[in-house]
């Protein structure tokens, strides 16, 4: 579906409002406020990964497409400093060989960069979702790899905490153990 301007949007939703509750209203209903922020609005990303460590891909699923993914390169729903954030990881998977987990062939190791942005106070928490069991992330947690990735991440004045999370399941979900 193409992008649909804002005031069609609102328009859209009124008239879908009207119609739901057209049995119960006994008065008209109030027309939709519009929000003041239409850019940088949303406060979590969930951004699966894919490619390879050459060629890392990070962004959302494609419509229907499970194996398709769209390589986000900024995103302007979210926290503009998501965009460099991604870069951090697709150079991290370059330079420290980090495999994306292919759902399929249930090989690799990174599954998903999940971004919050808590706008009240200006603070980012970053949760990376690893395709290994727990106890093999406590194992591997003090690597180099992992080193050079806090080392990075520290640079970004708003990331206030990073989480290493463990998924071994085979299904596709950002949800961890």
């Amino acid at each position: 579906m193409p992008d649909v301007p804002y005031c069609r949007q609102l328009e859209d939703k009124q008239v879908y409002l009207e119609h739901l509750f057209a049995r119960f209203a006994a008065q008209e209903l109030p027309a939709i406020i519009p929000s003041p922020q239409l850019r940088a609005y949303r406060n979590k990303m969930e951004y699966a990964v894919g490619g390879s460590s050459d060629e890392p891909c990070i962004g959302l699923r494609r419509r229907k497409q499970h194996r398709g993914l769209v390589d986000v390169r900024r995103c302007p729903v979210f926290f503009p400093a998501d965009a460099a954030l991604l870069d951090v990881f697709r150079e991290w998977m370059r330079s420290c060989r980090v495999e994306p987990y292919d759902v399929y062939k249930h090989t690799g190791e990174l599954r998903y960069v999940t971004l919050r942005h808590a706008k009240a106070c200006d603070e980012m928490m970053v949760v990376i979702v690893m395709a290994q069991a727990p106890e093999r992330i406590r194992e591997d947690m003090h690597e180099a790899k992992y080193r050079w990735l806090l080392e990075r991440l520290r640079l970004f004045p708003q990331v206030r905490s990073v989480y290493l999370c463990a998924n071994a399941a085979w299904s596709d979900t950002a949800l961890t153990n």
